[in-house]
């Protein structure tokens, strides 16, 4: 993963100053990634958000295969709300 600094080069405005030089325009935001401490810190915060989101997308791929198979068994899969102790879910046996 590379840095907001190294991945994209500093933006220039299309006017110049008296010496017909480019004026480099960077904001604040720009700065702060620009250091060693908020670019680490900024790489941590993705990874593990990255991390959450994987699991969150398993979990529901999980629950919509089983939702599948409960409809090809011709049964009912009902989707608790609120899982506790890592039960998504109920799964009605018709008789």
């Amino acid at each position: 993963m590379q840095c907001r600094s190294e991945s994209k080069p500093a933006r220039r405005s299309s006017f110049a100053n008296t010496a017909n030089e480019p004026v480099v325009l960077r904001d604040h935001i720009e700065e702060r990634l620009g250091s060693d401490r908020v670019a680490q810190k900024v790489v941590a915060m993705d990874a593990l958000a990255t991390q959450e989101l994987g699991k969150q997308s398993s979990g529901l791929g999980l629950t919509g295969h089983m939702r599948a198979i409960c409809g090809e068994a011709n049964q009912i899969f009902r989707e608790w709300k609120q899982s506790a102790y890592g039960i998504d879910g109920e799964v009605e046996f018709k008789g």
